[in-house]
């Protein structure tokens, strides 16, 4: 099985995504796995510093230049600036120009993850469908209304997180992605996460919900019995272990980052938290308990249990 692991960024996340493929080096060379890391927005030179940095500390990787285009109606200049996450997050919705149809999986990555202690498998069973991903749970209530604002709720689908994809690719084709950008370019002041609502609304049927080894986020790490089974640790959400004090207990997690920082040759995003920052998070915390039904609160529980019963005990 020819396989890939995928990440896609600018030059500012260049950094954490070297980390997060990096971590998954030694299971990639026991499984014969390719690395790919596709930077927007580099120069010429930064970019052989940077390869010439992989080079050195782990071997194997290829770091490619990527450059956004129109496509399908979405116009890279009409994304908006003011949204938490840059364009480049979109980037995973031009997979299929950046690679050719010679693989059979490939596993697409944000930037804010690492290998987790269990060995991922290229070869998981993916039920016939597209591509698997992990349910996303945690913002379970928020979705809820956001499928209520903007008039899509009701089909009765399971909402993902598009930060880890594995991909069946000779499913995947370049179609995926069009009917998802153009779908952000129709709908975009109503989803609430781009292009990860946009796959979610258009892809309907096409995934198979994967364990949640698969992606184990933020909320989960705080628990051993969470951590110690992950396969992909995702730091979802604005609480990153490179800038955030809320990880200093938490040095599993903080090290990679730490160590990382003190040789990479190229300036690293940093966004340190502020107290207009805590403000924000606060009113955004605020607005979703306002906005979340005490039934829809009551009901998560049970939804983790009847969907996650290896880890969630019923107590």
């Amino acid at each position: 099985m020819k396989s890939v692991i995928v990440h896609i960024c600018d030059k500012s996340w260049l950094g954490y995504s070297l980390v997060s493929s990096m971590s998954f080096a030694a299971v990639a060379a026991e499984q014969n796995i390719e690395r790919k890391i596709f930077v927007g927005g580099i120069s010429d030179a930064d970019l052989g510093i940077a390869r010439d940095f992989a080079d050195a500390h782990s071997p194997g990787v290829d770091i490619l230049p990527f450059q956004m285009a129109d496509r399908a109606g979405f116009r890279v200049a009409d994304f908006p600036t003011d949204r938490a996450v840059p364009v480049w997050a979109m980037g995973r919705l031009y997979l299929s120009l950046l690679l050719d149809k010679s693989w059979d999986r490939v596993l697409y990555l944000d930037g804010d993850t690492l290998a987790g202690p269990v060995p991922i498998d290229m070869g998981q069973d993916l039920q016939g469908k597209v591509f698997g991903a992990v349910e996303d749970f945690t913002y379970r209530n928020a979705y809820d209304s956001m499928f209520i604002r903007d008039g899509l709720r009701g089909r009765g689908h399971r909402y993902f997180n598009s930060g880890v994809l594995l991909i069946d690719w000779q499913k995947w084709g370049g179609q995926t992605e069009e009917d998802a950008l153009e779908f952000y370019q129709k709908c975009v002041r109503f989803l609430k996460h781009n292009d990860q609502c946009a796959l979610n609304h258009t892809c309907v049927g096409r995934w198979c919900p994967l364990d949640l080894s698969w992606n184990t986020g933020t909320s989960m790490l705080w628990k051993a019995e969470y951590a110690k089974k992950a396969r992909v640790v995702h730091f979802y959400g604005s609480t990153k272990p490179w800038d955030s004090g809320r990880f200093k207990e938490h040095g599993t997690w903080t090290k990679p980052y730490q160590d990382f920082q003190k040789i990479f040759p190229l300036e690293m995003a940093v966004s340190p938290r502020t107290l207009t920052h805590e403000l924000r998070y606060a009113l955004r915390r605020i607005r979703y308990l306002i906005q979340s039904k005490p039934e829809d609160l009551r009901h998560l529980r049970p939804y983790l249990q009847e969907h996650y019963p290896d880890y969630i005990a019923r107590d």
